[in-house]
């Protein structure tokens, strides 16, 4: 394998151990986002509202304190 080969499996194995953190970066800042009314949970598209709403369920299950992407008055 050239060094440039291995450079770019390096990198490609950086990017691959960063997704994780990516993936709750996103979750985060849409959780940020629906809570100062920017944007409504509902405009997501539902894949993604599915997504994470099964993730919000296993982190509370974990944490044992729900945290909610709707809020009280919010419905699906």
């Amino acid at each position: 394998m050239s060094q440039d080969d291995a450079n770019k499996q390096l990198i490609i194995q950086a990017l691959a151990a960063s997704d994780p953190e990516l993936a709750r970066v996103t979750e985060d800042l849409i959780g940020v986002l629906v809570k100062k009314g920017v944007i409504l949970f509902t405009d997501l598209p539902d894949a993604v509202q599915n997504k994470l709403l099964d993730r919000e369920a296993l982190r509370s299950k974990l944490q044992g304190s729900p945290v909610s992407f709707l809020s009280d008055d919010d419905t699906l």
